[in-house]
Parts: C-alpha cells; structure tokens; sequence
C-alpha cells in the first residue's frame, strides 16, 4: 500500500520563540517541513502533483502527494498522472514545484 500522509494542523506553534527557524526539505521524493531544533519533521508528503477533473463539474483540481484512493472516485483521473517536478534530482517542472511549495506554505 502506497504512504498515504494524513496531514493534520498544527497548532502548537506558540509555544515556539519567535526566533525558532521553520526548516524546509524540498526533497526529489519528499517534501518535510518542521521547527528547526526537533528530531523529525512535523509533516511529510511526497513530492508529486495530479491533475484531474472533477467528474460533475469538469474544473480541473490540484492534488499535491499522495492521497486517499477512495477519493479517487470523484475525479476523472484517465488523462492525469502524478507528476514530480524532478527528473534526475534536478528540477524541470517548475509549475508543479510551485504548487508544491504553496501547498505547503499556505495550506499547512
């Protein structure tokens, strides 16, 4: 079975000095992020992106990492495939690192 990341908020970023650096892992096959100072990263996904449409609107929808597959269901997937925004650990999809990149700095 795939990993599956089950990305919750957090919410105990207060009790952080306001100095503490956030750490970022822009990895070929993970994307982590946390607080600099603890041993593992708060949340990890993997760095690929789909693009499906939505089976009764059409409008296409950003999936960033992995997800559930029972969603899948709601999503015409035929003519998308997850996609990583590297190859060969140098990246060549900049429009998936960004979607990536926000997901992860506005969404988290």
């Amino acid at each position: 079975m795939p990993f599956v990341s089950q990305i919750q908020r957090q919410t105990d970023y207060g009790l952080f000095p306001s100095t503490t650096p956030i750490v970022i892992d822009n990895g070929a096959s993970y994307f982590r992020i946390g607080w600099a100072g603890e041993n593992e990263p708060r949340v990890v996904f993997r760095n690929i992106v789909q693009r499906p449409r939505h089976k009764s609107t059409g409008e296409t929808v950003t999936v960033v990492g992995d997800h559930d597959a029972a969603l899948l269901k709601y999503f015409d997937c035929t003519r998308s495939a997850p996609r990583s925004p590297f190859d060969s650990n140098v990246v060549y999809q900049f429009e998936i690192m960004e979607y990536v990149s926000v997901m992860a700095a506005f969404f988290l």
